[in-house]
């Protein structure tokens, strides 16, 4: 019998595979460990305690030299031989956070959707792709550095039908900011798209409607997020001037392919597409919100829109134009998230908070 890497806490375990580090296994098993720095050994956020098996592992690294007794670096510790089973505590687990997922619409946006039921007929434009089967739907998915936001819409009503929230699965391969996932995809390209992909077609089985069912897929998010899920080469976006594989003399392109290419669990002919990039950092979820918000409305309206996520963006329109910015907004929430425990204490001084 071969021996195994057990994870007690969360009730998980596979077989010992010799040169894999215990960072790995808990992405493999879905057991939640932060890794911000994407296994660098610098955030010191996926600490561990061996409970069992430490002769399977290798010697400590000089990362983890400030760590107590059998306290290891989930991303440093590796499975040098399969001569024991190893039992792992994970001493600051990941937190599942509080995802926004919907907000005041500011304008009517009226619905004008390519695929149209015509007779029992489904079409796509002037093409039939399929027969009616009751329903047409679509999926508007907004791809985050942290977190993921799917609403499942109703096509022939507009109205939204159900919402999937969730952590990108990323984080637990890549990192927490774009510029460890850009390093991660130079060494292990593909991984990180296959691992977003795989989880979305898990929310896709959940939701209320057969995928045959889901004809339309529209997806924005920052530029790095955005091409790593079309599987695009990112590596020109981690170093100047910062531009995605998509931006050409006479600005971004949007992007578009058909369902099966990316793997996704909806009808074969489906469209999967997205808004082009504004340029560098700034992606394709600011032009969203630029336009639910009217910045390019013809109007003399000051309007400035924030997106305080991992990657944020600033978006400014006066009389001046339209200024757009993007800054590493993550850098000064971390390390610690808006989850349980991130508040330690307050005190209230001549009604002043104090730290």
């Amino acid at each position: 019998m071969k021996n195994r890497i057990y994870f007690p806490q969360f009730n998980k375990d596979k077989v010992l595979k010799s040169s894999k580090t215990i960072l790995s296994y808990a992405g493999d098993l879905g057991v939640p460990i932060n890794a911000g720095c994407g296994g660098l050994g610098i955030c010191k956020a996926c600490r561990i305690k061996i409970e069992k098996g430490t002769q399977a592992l290798n010697a400590r690294t000089k990362a983890e030299e400030s760590l107590g007794k059998n306290e290891r670096l989930a991303c440093q510790a590796v499975i040098e031989n399969d001569s024991c089973d190893v039992y792992v505590s994970v001493v600051q687990a990941g937190f599942i956070t509080n995802i926004l997922t919907h907000g005041k619409q500011r304008k009517e946006i009226s619905l004008s959707p390519l695929i149209k039921k015509k007779g029992n007929k489904i079409f796509l434009g002037e093409e039939e792709i399929d027969d009616y089967r009751g329903g047409i739907f679509g999926i508007a998915a907004d791809v985050g550095t942290t977190t993921v936001v799917l609403h499942l819409i109703n096509l022939e009503e507009g109205n939204i039908v159900h919402t999937s929230a969730f952590e990108n699965p990323q984080k637990r391969l890549g990192g927490n900011n774009v510029i460890s996932r850009i390093q991660f995809d130079g060494k292990n390209p593909g991984m990180l798209q296959s691992d977003l992909i795989s989880k979305i077609n898990e929310e896709i089985e959940e939701m209320p409607v057969y995928g045959q069912n889901i004809y339309d897929f529209i997806v924005v998010g920052n530029s790095t997020m955005r091409d790593l899920f079309f599987g695009l080469d990112v590596q020109s976006l981690g170093i100047s001037p910062f531009k995605s594989v998509t931006e050409t003399e006479t600005g971004t392109i949007p992007l578009k392919v058909k369902a099966p290419e990316l793997n996704l669990d909806i009808n074969k002919n489906a469209e999967v597409y997205t808004p082009p990039l504004i340029g560098s950092h700034v992606g394709a979820d600011a032009l969203a919100v630029s336009l639910s918000c009217g910045v390019f409305d013809d109007t003399d309206e000051n309007i400035m829109c924030i997106d305080i996520g991992t990657n944020g963006e600033v978006i400014l329109k006066s009389d001046k134009g339209i200024t757009v910015t993007s800054c590493a907004a993550g850098s000064a929430l971390e390390p610690m998230s808006a989850v349980p425990g991130a508040i330690s204490r307050f005190s209230i001084n001549k009604k002043r908070f104090d730290e």
